[in-house]
């Protein structure tokens, strides 16, 4: 019962979270490799937020299924047609933003192609694997900011001269080094960006916690906590500093929107305890700890999502003195 109970609080879906965002955190958490029965479903109550969606997870299936396979039997009872489930048209203006809005819209894809078969071993219902169409292509390209449209344009037109459909996993790939060679000036825009995007996420999470009715769980903060985050406010202070000395050389303009989103953060302060709560991981980080702890990744390249997960969480249960492999030559 403590498992259940501990499952429902991990899988909840939270206050103004959209269905889909709520499905791709499910994802992230693991709701692929948690096997429940109808009985163990129906314990569950009510994670949804929509009691047809919640009656759907533990009534479509009597036989032990995963909560994945529940969760998509469902949502997809529950909105029949893909218009009335596509994620919020919305432009965004980070990578991490970007690739957020990219996998949700490659879900919205997997629950709606025309194959498309709940609880079937044989189909992958990993959002990362999904062939890109030019419908995500197109979506993409549209919300994104004008230094990275024309990229993602140039990569559409080459992969269809190649006569190929990447996987969204290898589109992720391709936003997450477009941003490493960014000029200097962007770089900055994007960090100041998600500077205050963070800030404002971490303010949102305070209030919620503040008004809600109940004990906030008390966090273990180590002896050398706050030094830590002393140096992380002198650091982001010296950063924010600099970016708009650069900046203004740059604009010839101290007033620019850029410059204004720095002033506006400079006054804000790190919250005095921060919780690492996040334990959502895409592929792409699955992959990168993988990699970082000396695997040999020609052998991962073709596993499931929930298999590298379950060999993350294999490495980081190992005993302290355990030793890891060195990275094999030719993976890096």
């Amino acid at each position: 019962m403590s498992e259940i109970l501990s499952s429902r609080k991990e899988f909840e879906r939270r206050p103004n979270e959209t269905v889909v965002t709520w499905l791709l955190r499910c994802w992230d958490s693991g709701a692929s490799s948690l096997s429940l029965d109808g009985n163990e479903a129906r314990q569950l109550g009510d994670i949804s937020g929509d009691k047809s969606i919640d009656r759907a997870i533990s009534r479509c299936l009597d036989e032990a299924a995963t909560l994945w396979d529940r969760i998509l039997i469902a949502v997809r009872e529950r909105y029949p047609y893909k218009e009335l489930l596509q994620p919020a048209k919305k432009t965004w203006n980070t990578i991490e933003k970007g690739i957020q809005y990219l996998r949700e819209i490659a879900l919205v894809e997997m629950l709606y192609e025309s194959n498309f078969v709940p609880n079937d071993p044989r189909q992958n219902h990993d959002p990362e694997r999904v062939r890109t169409t030019p419908e995500i292509w197109q979506k993409l390209t549209r919300a994104a900011p004008d230094r990275y449209a024309p990229t993602l344009l140039a990569t559409f037109h080459r992969y269809e001269d190649q006569q190929r459909r990447p996987l969204v996993f290898e589109l992720i790939l391709t936003l997450q080094n477009y941003e490493q060679h960014l000029p200097p000036t962007h770089v900055s825009i994007s960090a100041v960006t998600e500077l205050a995007n963070r800030l404002g996420d971490i303010e949102e999470q305070m209030s919620l916690l503040i008004s809600r009715d109940e004990p906030v769980e008390p966090v273990i903060v180590s002896e050398t906590f706050d030094d830590d985050q002393d140096k992380q406010r002198g650091l982001m202070k010296e950063l924010i500093k600099l970016m708009k000395i650069q900046l203004i050389k740059e604009d010839g303009s101290p007033s620019s929107p850029v410059t204004s989103k720095i002033s506006a953060i400079e006054g804000k302060r790190f919250p005095a305890r921060v919780r690492n709560n996040n334990r959502t991981a895409s592929r792409v980080a699955l992959w990168r700890y993988l990699r970082d702890h000396g695997e040999d990744m020609r052998k991962w390249h073709d596993q499931d999502t929930p298999v590298l997960r379950a060999r993350v969480r294999e490495l980081q249960n190992r005993p302290t003195t355990s030793v890891v492999a060195p990275v094999t030559t030719g993976n890096e």
